[in-house]
């Protein structure tokens, strides 16, 4: 039997008190490992990092694997200036990490936990789950406006800058990456694809983005659903059925409380939002498999 515990989006230290809240949940639950589902730190850098596994580490001795949101893929506007790339970006986050004795499935993948296999990526976007009405170019500048890059850094600064849109840009703005989204989301599904040709069932699948189009809540304006664009990928999904039947859960965070559900079952696999504040279940999801059932329990705090 394996217990393992999730927890995406803890947005440590803008939503400190989760971590808290964490810690304490794991000094009561007897979990065989902890999975962080992405965006576990704001605007990721390595202090961050120190001071949550400090906290997580106060009553938590056991296991700790992660993987990456796109607040982790954040840089500093000192780093930008640096010439950075989110990817030497995670490399720091990485080597912090394992000073706490942590790994991040996105480079370690697959795992194995007392016989269940956890396999995971950050996932990205392609855009397509954004209104096709949209451009390409709109959803590269992360408005559909046509306001420009610099535009939006002005924005940042003053938000009163000339009716600035709604607060879509942050990932135009903080990440940088040595290609284009639609490659690097290409990228991460390869990676899935080799860590799920070599799992052993029972498999796990851990992503922060979306892998799935029908687990989005949409509102059907097209202007406040523009933001789904960066939700995730369906290259995911594909990649997920072509092992469907060594898959026992898939997990997922990015959305908060913008999924149709908290869990949804699809072709009898639970995929589910492990947002610890999902506000129709709010809890940390503990996941137990023993032989070929598997429990889901959301923990409250």
């Amino acid at each position: 039997m394996a217990r393992i515990l999730l927890a995406s989006d803890l947005h440590y230290p803008t939503d400190g008190g989760l971590a808290w809240t964490l810690a304490e949940v794991l000094r009561h639950v007897d979990a065989d490992a902890l999975v962080l589902g992405g965006d576990f730190v704001d605007y990721g850098n390595e202090n961050n990092i120190d001071k949550l596994l400090t906290i997580i580490r106060r009553t938590y001795k056991g296991p700790i694997l992660a993987v990456w949101g796109n607040h982790e893929h954040y840089l500093s506007q000192i780093r930008i200036r640096k010439g950075w790339t989110s990817l030497d970006q995670l490399e720091r986050l990485r080597q912090a990490l394992t000073r706490y004795g942590a790994s991040t499935l996105d480079t370690d993948g697959p795992m194995n936990v007392n016989g269940i296999s956890l396999v995971g990526v950050v996932g990205w976007y392609d855009y397509s789950f954004g209104p096709p009405q949209y451009l390409e170019e709109d959803y590269d500048r992360c408005n559909p406006f046509g306001y420009s890059i610099e535009t939006l850094r002005h924005c940042a600064k003053d938000p009163q800058y000339l009716g600035c849109p709604p607060s879509w840009w942050n990932d135009c703005l903080y990440v940088k990456l040595p290609m284009h989204h639609k490659d690097y989301a290409r990228l991460n599904a390869e990676k899935l694809e080799n860590q799920l040709r070599t799992a052993e069932p029972p498999v796990i699948v851990v992503l922060h983005h979306v892998p799935r189009k029908d687990l989005i809540k949409y509102t059907g304006n097209p202007q406040e659903d523009f933001d789904y664009a960066y939700a995730g990928s369906p290259t995911l999904k594909e990649v997920i059925n072509h092992h469907s039947d060594k898959v026992a859960v898939i997990t997922y965070g990015h959305l908060h409380n913008e999924s149709v559900n908290r869990v949804v079952m699809i072709d009898g696999i639970p995929y589910i939002n492990t947002y610890p504040k999902y506000d129709r279940n709010p809890g940390f999801t503990l996941i137990t498999i023993e032989k070929e059932r598997t429990n889901i329990t959301m923990i409250q705090h």
